[in-house]
Protein backbone atom coordinates (compact mmCIF):
# COMPACT_ATOMS: atom_id res chain seq x y z
CA UNK A 1 0.00 0.00 0.00
CA UNK A 2 1.30 3.30 -0.87
CA UNK A 3 1.57 6.03 1.39
CA UNK A 4 -0.94 7.91 -0.47
CA UNK A 5 -3.34 4.75 0.59
CA UNK A 6 -2.20 5.13 3.18
CA UNK A 7 -3.36 8.59 4.07
CA UNK A 8 -7.07 7.77 2.48
CA UNK A 9 -7.53 4.18 4.55
CA UNK A 10 -5.64 4.80 8.34
CA UNK A 11 -7.22 1.70 9.61
CA UNK A 12 -5.78 -0.72 7.11
CA UNK A 13 -2.90 -2.26 7.52
CA UNK A 14 0.37 -0.77 5.79
CA UNK A 15 1.41 -4.00 4.08
CA UNK A 16 -1.10 -6.08 2.07
CA UNK A 17 0.21 -9.23 3.64
CA UNK A 18 -1.21 -8.68 6.23
CA UNK A 19 -5.02 -8.24 5.32
CA UNK A 20 -7.18 -11.08 6.68
CA UNK A 21 -8.08 -14.08 3.79
CA UNK A 22 -11.33 -14.85 4.89
CA UNK A 23 -14.22 -13.44 6.29
CA UNK A 24 -13.59 -15.18 9.99
CA UNK A 25 -9.85 -13.80 10.00
CA UNK A 26 -11.40 -10.23 8.89
CA UNK A 27 -13.93 -10.11 11.81
CA UNK A 28 -11.57 -11.09 14.45
CA UNK A 29 -9.26 -8.29 12.86
CA UNK A 30 -12.22 -5.97 13.27
CA UNK A 31 -13.35 -6.81 16.79
CA UNK A 32 -9.18 -5.73 17.74
CA UNK A 33 -9.53 -2.27 15.84
CA UNK A 34 -9.96 0.17 18.83
CA UNK A 35 -10.08 3.07 15.97
CA UNK A 36 -13.49 0.94 14.63
CA UNK A 37 -14.78 0.65 18.10
CA UNK A 38 -14.49 3.93 19.33
CA UNK A 39 -15.81 5.11 16.29
CA UNK A 40 -18.78 2.64 15.88
CA UNK A 41 -18.82 1.01 19.28
CA UNK A 42 -18.26 -2.16 20.50
CA UNK A 43 -22.02 -3.61 20.25
CA UNK A 44 -22.18 -2.58 16.60
CA UNK A 45 -19.02 -4.06 15.85
CA UNK A 46 -20.01 -6.92 17.46
CA UNK A 47 -22.90 -7.18 15.83
CA UNK A 48 -21.42 -6.70 12.08
CA UNK A 49 -18.67 -9.03 12.93
CA UNK A 50 -21.08 -12.08 13.96
CA UNK A 51 -23.31 -11.56 11.15
CA UNK A 52 -19.95 -12.44 8.66
CA UNK A 53 -19.21 -15.76 10.49
CA UNK A 54 -22.60 -16.71 10.06
CA UNK A 55 -22.42 -15.72 6.62
CA UNK A 56 -19.25 -17.65 6.51
CA UNK A 57 -20.45 -20.61 8.42
CA UNK A 58 -23.66 -20.65 6.04
CA UNK A 59 -20.97 -20.87 3.07
CA UNK A 60 -18.61 -23.47 4.73
CA UNK A 61 -21.52 -25.65 5.46
CA UNK A 62 -23.42 -25.08 2.14
CA UNK A 63 -21.21 -24.23 -0.74
CA UNK A 64 -19.45 -27.31 -2.65
CA UNK A 65 -15.93 -26.90 -2.80
CA UNK A 66 -14.54 -24.30 -5.09
CA UNK A 67 -10.73 -23.86 -5.36
CA UNK A 68 -11.01 -21.60 -8.26
CA UNK A 69 -11.02 -17.82 -8.70
CA UNK A 70 -14.45 -18.02 -9.82
CA UNK A 71 -17.49 -17.35 -8.62
CA UNK A 72 -19.14 -20.70 -6.71
CA UNK A 73 -22.67 -21.75 -7.76
CA UNK A 74 -23.57 -20.56 -3.83
CA UNK A 75 -22.01 -16.93 -3.87
CA UNK A 76 -24.02 -16.64 -7.63
CA UNK A 77 -27.34 -17.85 -6.13
CA UNK A 78 -26.99 -16.00 -2.93
CA UNK A 79 -25.87 -12.66 -3.95
CA UNK A 80 -26.99 -12.39 -7.36
CA UNK A 81 -31.00 -10.87 -6.47
CA UNK A 82 -29.13 -8.18 -4.19
CA UNK A 83 -27.23 -7.11 -7.21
Amino acid sequence: MTEEHQKLSPGLPYSALNLPNNIRLAADTLRQDSILNDAFGTEQIEYWAKTRELEWLAYESDAVENSSDQTSLWEFQRYFESV
